[in-house]
């Protein structure tokens, strides 16, 4: 006799033998234990008619869709079910939304009462994030996520707290004024908030608060005037007066210093690279400006002695404003090195570094690791000591810092708004009261290429970490990550961790240890992850007095990748107890993907916590209940348990379509906390209420979505979404989208896609500078093919010559070119080109240079025939990408065209490798729509504000509004309406 009550799963389509089973027992489970499947032992030698599903296999990953029947036959009847929701049988059915599924068939014979069971276990991915050439995504088997937007704080969370600036007390004309502010209570600590800061007369300046920190950027102001920034979020404000200098006297600098004091107040303009030795000590004194020219770096064998103050901080400026992965401009970074290397700074204020995109190629970060190539701001090494207190890296086009067996200690310390904070390999980190935010930036664009490019907030590879009241998150990547590489421990307590695009904490790699206390961990891909291992007993993750809420997975034991390699995570173990995982996606997980596909709860130990969600396969938990419970979150809150908190629409762009009624439209609290809260909404036509309700938070939730059957829409093309009568909140943020009649796209227009065709020579001529022209005729010689193009790496699409038709030699350069048509050049404010050069490349547009990449020699030196791409020293990566932004006014109406010439890096090369893609950038448009009695003023291009004035000719004032599009409401008065950059 076989055991009953089992699930059988095979291969392709499924044809299970039917199994004796007592009518008595008829269980339906949402949540599979493969270990159960121990209990199936032997099966009856005589079958019944199988259970037969078509369209998915076991184990099985479709992209975008998948589609399934179970087939129906007579004399039984049917259960089907799908993630626990029940589905028809025999009929097919498409499953679109990204995520893990089990499907689950219970089939009962009518005469009998015989049951059989089945289970398929499937993934959906998204094409949206997959990256292009890659077949796996970097979330397999979870959602599609997307962290939703902050919503501004109360005036009320901000009850006895005080707004901190740090600005410059005097300073130069003609440079960006940094500020630096701090949200914190009487004895300093941290207010968790949101918000934006903004002062009369720098509204176009206004800056976001994130948690309690941030910075902003004021525009150069002219010689001899005194500003004053009254800086305010909701009731708190602080006020600064900047000196604008009327005459600066700089002294220039460069090579190597001995033993110097630039001494109070210095105006020090760094014009080459500059080198502190290991015997000298360069001291630095409060309210020093040190201005640096593009490319310029500070290597520290020495000590570096930064003394700025909370009134007068030192700081270190490029020559013009830059932003992460833009590189133009941007001076280059320090380089500590060895064990007698310091660099020990109090209110430093550093911005802009990060010249060289292509450090990593360079051998810059040996012997350390980097996942990503640009230079770093602080590259730390070899037992060198760096200390930053009170100190702000912000606005970086690089990474923030590459460590390699050294010491850094982040005291109250911002870092916003750069590539990555970077790698860490074997150090001691030690972060206390800091922020560590904004990898590159908090602009709600998240695509296949972002999800899979490295934009983690910390990374540290073996070593000693300790983090401590700190705030990590913001970021396209993991906030905080223990990644590949040796043993290594971690320590984490009362920190904030959120808005990552994958892992709050990813702890995995061999020999790891990490252990994570009274830390909160929200709207993230994952709150807290056990990964891959290559290493026995390891990651050990423990973590106690977490709240884990609003993620997709708010706790998980396994990887987001397949393979038996390790990856499967075969040796680590989560321990998490006396903590609160809830209103997550799911709460609790242990699946992963190697052979198995097991849900791997024995290598989990989840105990006496609080969850939202019941796991049979951790029952020694409760069920968190918020009319009793609600009292307990208050421990995880710096603002008032009992304050109002904001509530507001969570969309990135407030424009709707109808699908977003079925997908949810979601509204998000500024906070989670102690008390319920409430909101009104509608959807409505400029005339008519089509639907109407209530959402109601109860103590815990953050967020909620507001769900229609599109058919109420009855076929209106113009309709939105309103707030209305908070309880228990106010709404701060976004209170209405709208579906507007007159739609646009800010999306890029693609000029010339990767892969396109090209007309291209691979003859071994030598076709001097006539061919980059837009009058050249390209004779029968000119081949043509589809991207990518080259040889000796075995990916191209057409493969091309490696050596010329006569003498047989390897030929040095290889010719471009493709046409493209622009009808309104005008209609875009800026190109991005993409260049995949194998090894050197420069790129025409129209005949004009608009490109060369770093292994060509520089400008202005010529580009011959026989010029070899060998200017960084060794053979570049293979298919290197290049990006660079370029000027629209290279564009003329009608036919334009494109031509690229690709090097060599010396006449052995054995591969070469070419694609381009030119794409266009929306120039901004108003549009303009009345929705009742106002009016909704719309625009195509993000980073514009909206001003207005009364006449033609001003003044001009910024429209106070962080949202697009704005709601005007007429009055007689006559009003003109326009926007800057």
């Amino acid at each position: 006799m076989p055991h009953e009550g089992c699930w059988l799963k095979s291969k392709g389509t499924l044809q299970l033998p039917a199994l004796a089973h007592p009518a008595s027992f008829a269980p339906m489970l949402t949540r599979y234990s493969l270990a159960a499947l121990a209990l199936c032992g032997a099966v009856l030698s005589t079958f019944a008619q199988s259970i037969v599903i078509d369209g998915i296999a076991d184990r099985a990953n479709r992209t975008n869709s998948a589609t399934f029947r179970v087939q129906t036959n007579a004399g039984f009847t049917y259960s089907v079910t799908l993630n626990g929701l029940p589905v028809p049988a025999g009929v097919s059915n498409t499953v679109t939304k990204m995520d893990y599924y089990d499907l689950a068939v219970t089939r009962t014979d009518v005469n009998t009462l015989a049951v059989s069971n089945a289970l398929v276990r499937f993934i959906i991915e998204s094409s949206n994030r997959l990256k292009p050439g890659s077949t796996t995504s970097p979330e397999l088997g979870l959602l599609e996520w997307i962290p939703l937007p902050p919503i501004p704080s109360t005036a009320a969370e901000m009850a006895g707290a005080q707004l901190d600036l740090v600005t410059p007390q005097d300073y130069p004309a003609g440079l960006d004024i940094p500020v630096i502010a701090r949200v914190e209570d009487g004895v300093g600590n941290a207010r968790r908030v949101n918000g934006w800061v903004s002062a009369p007369g720098f509204e176009a300046s206004a800056f976001r608060i994130l948690r309690g920190v941030g910075f902003g950027l004021l525009p150069p102001a002219s010689a001899g005037t005194n500003l004053l920034f009254n800086g305010a979020l909701q009731n708190i404000s602080a006020n600064k007066s900047i000196n604008i200098e009327s005459n600066t006297t700089w002294t220039t600098v460069s090579g190597v210093l001995g033993t110097t004091t630039w001494s109070n107040n210095s105006r020090i303009h760094v014009i080459g690279n500059l080198t502190i030795p290991a015997a000298a000590t360069l001291t630095i004194e409060a309210g020093t400006v040190v201005r640096l020219n593009p490319g310029v770096n500070i290597t520290n064998t020495g000590r570096t002695l930064i003394h700025g103050t909370a009134t007068q901080p030192v700081v270190f400026t490029p020559t013009n404003r830059v932003a992460p992965e833009q590189h133009v401009g941007a001076w280059g970074g320090w380089i500590v090195r060895g064990p007698s290397a310091q660099l020990i700074a109090n209110y430093a204020i550093m911005t802009g570094s990060g010249a060289d995109a292509q450090f990593k190629q360079k051998g810059g970060f040996t012997p350390a690791a980097s996942h990503r190539n640009e230079q770093a701001l602080l590259l730390v090494h070899s037992d060198a000591l760096v200390s930053l207190t009170n100190c702000a890296a912000i606005n970086l086009a690089g990474q923030v810092g590459n460590g390699y067996f050294s010491t850094i200690t982040w005291e109250r310390t911002l870092v916003q708004r750069a590539v990555t904070v970077g790698e860490w390999e074997g150090c001691t980190n030690i972060v206390s009261r800091s922020a560590m935010i904004e990898f590159p930036i908090i602009d709600g664009i998240y695509n296949a290429t972002i999800a899979d490019a490295d934009y983690d907030g910390i990374y540290t590879i073996r070593g000693t970490n300790f983090f401590s009241n700190s705030l990590f998150g913001f970021c396209k990547d993991d906030a905080m990550d223990f990644g590949s590489g040796g043993a290594g421990s971690a320590v984490v307590r009362n920190c904030w961790v959120e808005s990552a695009l994958h892992e709050a904490l990813a702890w995995s790699g061999e020999g790891r240890r990490t252990w994570t206390y009274d830390s909160v961990l929200m709207n993230c891909g994952q709150g807290i992850e056990a990964g891959w291992s290559t290493g026995a007993n390891s990651p050990l993750v423990d973590a106690s007095n977490l709240l884990s809420t609003a993620n997709s997975v708010g706790a998980r034991l396994g990887d987001n990748y397949t393979g038996n390699s390790g990856l499967g995570l075969k040796n680590g173990f989560l321990t998490i107890t006396n903590s609160f995982i809830l209103h997550n996606y799911r709460d609790v997980w242990g699946q992963v993907w190697d052979s198995t596909w097991n849900y791997r709860s024995n290598q989990m130990d989840i105990r006496s916590n609080f969850l939202t969600q019941a796991n049979s396969y951790h029952p020694s938990n409760t069920l968190w209940n918020p009319a009793t419970d609600a009292a307990r979150l208050a421990p995880f809150m710096s603002t008032p348990a009992d304050a109002p908190v904001g509530v507001g629409l969570a969309l990135w762009n407030l424009q709707l379509t109808a699908a977003d009624l079925t997908n949810g439209i979601p509204v998000r609290l500024s906070s989670f906390t102690t008390n319920a809260v409430t909101v009104n909404y509608t959807i409505e036509t400029p005339t008519t209420s089509l639907a109407s309700g209530t959402l109601t938070f109860t103590p815990g939730e953050t967020v909620k979505k507001i769900f229609a059957n599109p058919s109420v829409l009855a076929g209106a093309a113009t309709w939105r979404v309103a707030l209305a009568n908070p309880g228990g909140g106010e709404i701060t943020g976004a209170s209405a989208a709208y579906a507007l009649t007159q739609q646009f796209s800010s999306a890029p227009t693609s000029l010339i896609a990767a892969g396109a065709a090209w007309r291209y020579l691979d003859d071994g001529s030598d076709q001097g500078a006539a061919w980059r022209s837009n009058s050249f005729v390209m004779s029968a010689f000119w081949s043509n093919g589809v991207a990518q193009l080259g040889f000796g790496d075995g990916d191209e699409a057409t493969r091309v010559r490696r050596t010329n038709t006569t003498t047989l030699q390897p030929i040095t350069a290889f010719y471009f070119r493709r046409a493209f048509d622009v009808p309104n050049p005008s209609a875009f404010a800026s190109l991005t080109m993409s260049l995949l050069r194998d090894d050197g490349g420069v790129v025409y547009v129209n005949g004009v240079e608009v490109f060369r990449s770093s292994s060509m020699p520089p400008a202005p030196a010529p580009i011959l025939f026989s010029t070899f791409a060998n200017q960084e020293g060794s053979a570049p990566d293979d298919n290197t990408v290049d990006t660079a932004t370029l000027s629209a006014g290279l564009l003329q109406p009608g036919t334009n065209w494109v031509a690229v010439e690709i090097h060599q890096f010396n006449a052995s090369s054995s591969d070469l490798s070419f694609d381009f893609s030119l794409t266009g950038n929306s120039a901004p448009r108003v549009f303009q729509q009345p929705f009742g009695d106002d009016l909704l003023l719309n625009w195509s291009a993000a980073g514009y504000l909206l001003e207005q004035a009364d006449d033609v000719t001003g003044p001009w004032t910024v429209v106070p509004s962080f949202e697009v599009p704005v709601t005007v409401t007429p009055n007689a008065a006559k009003k003109f309406f326009r926007l800057r950059k």
